[in-house]
């Protein structure tokens, strides 16, 4: 019996973390993985990659994994209706109310140690944005998202993953930059289909020519990862590249001074900025690894070059994924100095000589180069006869010699925490915040019920105050994708991409939250917060945010959770808890000691403050 019960077993899909979600419109079907139990679609926008705007069903499942027996309740709220089954019985259903409105809430549930399954029947509204989040809430902790790291189930279908795989692979690439097809509108995909790269215009006061010989010949032998295809190919390559060189006006230029006293500093910043989260210093990256190296720096860029790009990358390529820092000019030229410092690429050569800058003219216009480039002139691209997905799709690519990346189905939507993933996975943001590198960086997990989606957005653009400016870690601005990662992160979290309205604070309690968090009758949150411009009375290990830059960045609920336990969000947390399980705490005199009204009267307070800069 034994034997054969670990042969069925094996036949079972294996579990992944998130949950398994299936959609359905009409005939048309799609299935794949969400992080949680948790979905906000636009009015107007496709619930899926594969399927079309409009109506759907929607069945979510997965095991939730528990350590310990306990009770739970759960609760459902949005727009549309659900039914909510628990270990294979209903336990809430019918329309759902939306955020903000009490929600839908179960009795208590018994659920045992191990895997309990729950499953979500969800059927859209007919008109309007659709939305579910399912919720918990047990003994000690109140109502919030489940977590995520509970959560498993099995694969999407083959067929739906390995078209998702095209599509994300076909995004990575600049197929369509050359090969327009209207069943892949730019309008639609424009966050991740974009076409990318740097402005030629400026060119030579940027490129050092023997560099971009080797580069314009054969990318991927400077760049493993590299996304520019090898268009020079035969006899003709060497000459080609010295008339394209020609016709940017590219020179060899003097290399810039060594600055060795500047390679210190400039060791520590890449330290500090995680520049090694996406860069290798070494000339190879490793079998595997998408990693750009940075070897060779030197011999690329011309004197003053290097350091103007780390301080805007978005100037010669505003959908460039390389990330803006916000660095001095002197910080700059250190990082630049440390980055010649490494390894050359390039064996010494004798010069080339000169090329034609007609040929090279006619060349960049034949090549299809302004596709993706701004070029002197402006050369137009030479139209492509075929659109992208009326290529054969076993043939190679007729100007790459590439093989063409299958699409095995047709994108019928864009919804927003899909394009937001990929973005996401193309500038390479796991890196850092999901990588064990790095684990003080916050997960992005649950970042869209944290900060309020205008707080997303500033953040991303580089305009937010820095709310920990103690720390040498720095969040670099994302400013050309600020909004469709906005809205993907809200996606993920069940929540609309616009800021939920905050009400005036009653006056009464404004006098009352000032106490509370003063070191006189109060829980002391002074002396480790700065408020506005009074800096922290006295930090204990690790300073807190400036409580004036709170209502700006957080999400009510978010902060009613934190206060609550902030340990349960963040276990590295050094803020204590102030709320006992009874939802009391020490000051009994303010507000009868009731938690819940005293963490409403410190958000009243705050709300009051003048946001720091």
């Amino acid at each position: 019996m034994l034997p054969l019960l670990c042969k069925l077993l094996l036949l079972l899909p294996p579990q992944g973390p998130g949950v398994l979600a299936r959609f359905q419109a009409g005939q048309v079907e799609d299935s794949r993985t969400l992080p949680r139990f948790a979905l906000y679609v636009a009015a107007g926008e496709s619930p899926s990659l594969f399927l079309p705007a409009g109506p759907f069903r929607l069945r979510m499942k997965a095991s939730l994994r528990l350590s310990l027996r306990d009770r739970f309740r759960f609760a459902l709220q949005g727009r549309g209706r659900a039914t909510l089954r628990v270990r294979g019985k209903a336990v809430l259903q019918g329309p759902l109310p939306a955020p903000g409105e009490p929600p839908l809430l179960s009795k208590r549930l018994r659920l045992r140690k191990g895997d309990n399954p729950i499953e979500i029947e969800f059927q859209s509204p007919a008109q309007g944005p659709s939305q579910l989040r399912l919720l918990w809430q047990g003994s000690d902790f109140p109502l919030e998202p489940l977590p995520a790291h509970l959560l498993s189930s099995p694969p999407p279908a083959q067929g739906d993953s390995q078209a998702r795989a095209g599509f994300q692979a076909l995004s990575q690439a600049s197929c369509l930059a050359c090969h327009p097809d209207e069943r892949l509108p730019p309008s639609r995909f424009s966050p991740i289909f974009a076409p990318r790269g740097p402005d030629l215009r400026e060119a030579r006061a940027r490129l050092r020519r023997s560099w971009f010989l080797a580069w314009v010949q054969d990318p991927r032998s400077l760049r493993p990862a590299a996304r520019m295809p090898r268009l020079l190919r035969g006899e003709d390559s060497p000459s080609q590249a010295r008339d394209l060189a020609a016709f940017l006006g590219l020179e060899e230029g003097d290399p810039a001074p060594a600055e060795a006293e500047l390679v210190p500093k400039g060791a520590r910043l890449f330290e500090e900025l995680r520049c090694a989260s996406c860069h290798l210093r070494t000339s190879q990256a490793p079998k595997g690894s998408d990693k750009i190296p940075l070897a060779g720096m030197g011999q690329k860029f011309r004197r003053g070059a290097l350091a103007a790009f780390l301080r805007d990358p978005a100037k010669q390529n505003p959908r460039s994924r390389m990330p803006r820092f916000p660095l001095s000019s002197h910080q700059a030229a250190a990082l630049a100095a440390f980055l010649r410092s490494g390894t050359p690429i390039l064996r010494r050569a004798p010069p080339a000589p000169p090329g034609d800058p007609a040929r090279g003219k006619a060349l960049f216009s034949r090549l299809g180069c302004a596709a993706c480039h701004q070029g002197p002139g402006d050369p137009a691209p030479s139209p492509m006869a075929r659109p992208y997905l009326a290529l054969p799709p076993k043939k190679s690519c007729p100007r790459t010699g590439g093989r063409l990346i299958p699409v095995p189905r047709v994108p019928l939507g864009a919804p927003a925490d899909e394009l937001g993933r990929i973005l996401r996975s193309t500038l390479r943001c796991a890196s850092c915040h999901e990588s064990s590198a790095t684990p003080a960086l916050p997960s992005l997990t649950a970042v869209g019920e944290k900060l309020r989606p205008s707080a997303l957005r500033a953040l991303f653009r580089g305009e937010a105050p820095r709310a920990r400016p103690w720390l040498k870690a720095r969040m670099p601005a994302f400013s050309a994708f600020a909004e469709p990662l906005t809205r993907g992160l809200c996606a993920e979290a069940g929540l609309a991409p616009r800021d939920p309205s905050r009400p005036k604070p009653e006056p009464a309690l404004l006098p009352l939250g000032k106490k509370l968090v003063s070191n006189r009758g109060g829980f002391s949150c002074v002396l480790c917060h700065a408020v506005g411009k009074t800096k922290a009375l006295q930090v204990f290990e690790v300073e807190g945010v400036n409580f004036a830059l709170v209502p700006a960045r957080l999400r009510r609920a978010f902060y009613d959770r934190w206060m609550w336990n902030p340990q349960r969000i963040d276990p590295s947390s050094k803020m204590p808890r102030f709320a006992g399980p009874e939802g009391t705490t020490a000051f009994t005199e303010i507000l009868e000691g009731d938690a819940e009204k005293q963490f409403a009267a410190i958000w009243a307070y705050l709300t009051s403050l003048k946001q720091a800069r």
